[in-house]
């Protein structure tokens, strides 16, 4: 058999199948076959087909997020945003987003609420996209900041054991067992 790409003669084979290896990803080729006997008597081309190599695999990252920013809105809540990154082979599927350099979740928007967090602390933020064939771009830039306070809402003990001691006719010692406060701690008497 003689094998025809586009028209042009490549290699003549005994089988009946052939493997034309070295092609460009995602180009067509027309492929065309005849057969010729001992005596060297030739048939006409077969009916042509055409096929599409399938596109090359892609290996690049996407770009790296940038304009990461961390900002705490509550005791247990610091909000993240960032500007989206590009990626012109497969397409951007998601972002991972780590907290003080350990991966904690995956999203597909460019803002994320990271929650349950504790009060009065500072976490460091980055982000990294991830392509449709799984390429991971390189961490951003961090972002930092530290969650509120937590309120103090309960009121501090009681004062107990007050005593009153006249010491003259114009005066009276007052005397009470300090009241507690485990939240933010005793700051007076009224």
């Amino acid at each position: 058999y003689d094998i025809y790409r586009d028209g042009i003669y490549i290699v003549s084979t005994s089988a009946t199948t052939y493997s034309d290896t070295g092609r460009t990803a995602s180009t067509t080729y027309t492929y065309a076959v005849s057969a010729y006997d001992e005596a060297d008597n030739v048939s006409a081309q077969c009916t042509e087909v055409e096929i599409t190599t399938l596109a090359a695999p892609d290996t690049s990252a996407p770009s790296v997020p940038t304009g990461l920013t961390a900002s705490a809105v509550s005791s247990a809540q610091v909000n993240l945003s960032w500007t989206a990154s590009t990626d012109a082979e497969s397409g951007l599927a998601s972002y991972d987003v780590y907290r003080d350099a350990t991966k904690i979740d995956n999203t597909t928007g460019t803002t994320y609420s990271d929650t349950e967090l504790t009060a009065s602390t500072l976490y460091s933020y980055t982000v990294a996209a991830v392509d449709n064939a799984g390429n991971t771009s390189a961490q951003s830039t961090s972002a930092s900041d530290t969650t509120t306070a937590t309120a103090d809402t309960t009121a501090p003990s009681v004062p107990t054991g007050l005593t009153a001691t006249a010491v003259g006719s114009g005066q009276i010692d007052l005397s009470w067992t300090a009241s507690t406060d485990s939240e933010s701690g005793i700051a007076g008497y009224d």
